[in-house]
C-alpha cells in the first residue's frame, strides 16, 4: 500500500498575501499493513520565497 506524507507550512504576521497553509514537501511511502516508518522530508528555503512583480 502507498501513502503520501505531506508537510504544510504557515506563516503569521506577514505582509505577503498567502494561503493559510501551503504544501512545502511530500514523500510517497510504501508500507506493509501494520508497519511504521520514520520519513524525512526536506523543506527547501525556496518553499518560503515569493514573487513580487513590484520589485
Amino acid at each position: 500500500m502507498a501513502d503520501v506524507v505531506q508537510v504544510y507550512a504557515s506563516r503569521t504576521h506577514t505582509a505577503v498575501d498567502r494561503p493559510a497553509r501551503w504544501l512545502v514537501g511530500h514523500e510517497v511511502v510504501r508500507l506493509a499493513p501494520g508497519t511504521t516508518e520514520t520519513v524525512n522530508i526536506t523543506v527547501r528555503a525556496r518553499a518560503f520565497a515569493h514573487w513580487d512583480e513590484g520589485t
